[in-house]
């Protein structure tokens, strides 16, 4: 072959490769009839869940504790019913984990380099609900003392708490638009 033969060659097989990289990394984004991006299954190997809770003993039994700073809850910007997940960052360019909070699924994960899964589901999450991290929890349920671990039953009693407080916040920001 000729130079510029195997050149014009090389540059195809690059841009072929490229282009499976890309699209191994984005995946392809369905939507189901609700129109949420479906989510890919995502390996076990990712998941690092176990780095955000501890056990403590309380009344004689073995209670599970999540990081505050690592639990956000997103309520829906139409219904206001609350979803827990577990989040490791919030600069997400340079990678994180998203898990549901109850089942400890791995739902979205993101290296920060190259693998990517479920982007087009965090970005849904994202644009159609409320997040707050249960850390900043005080700027939104007063006389509140901050802890640093919640058990699930202590946020489930808090939801109630906070979803009424956006719901004001947000009321009030209406009428300053008017």
């Amino acid at each position: 072959m000729e130079k510029e033969q195997l050149n014009t060659l090389k540059k195809k097989l690059l841009a072929l490769g490229l282009a499976t990289t890309m699209f191994g990394v984005t995946g392809c984004a369905k939507i189901d009839e609700d129109g949420i991006p479906k989510r890919q299954p995502i390996s076990a190997e990712y998941s690092q869940v176990e780095d955000y809770y501890k056990y403590v003993i309380q009344s004689g039994e073995a209670v599970k504790l999540y990081k505050a700073e690592n639990v956000y809850l997103m309520f829906n910007k139409e219904t206001y019913e609350p979803e827990e997940y577990i989040y490791d960052t919030v600069l997400w360019d340079l990678g994180g984990q998203l898990y549901d909070l109850e089942s400890e699924e791995l739902l979205v994960y993101s290296s920060g380099i190259i693998d990517t899964y479920n982007e087009e589901y965090y970005n849904y999450l994202k644009d159609n609900n409320y997040s707050m991290c249960l850390a900043d929890i005080c700027d939104y349920v007063e006389n509140h003392t901050l802890k640093d671990y919640y058990s699930l039953d202590e946020i489930k009693k808090l939801e109630p708490l906070i979803a009424d407080s956006l719901k004001l916040i947000n009321s009030v920001k209406e009428k300053v638009k008017k």
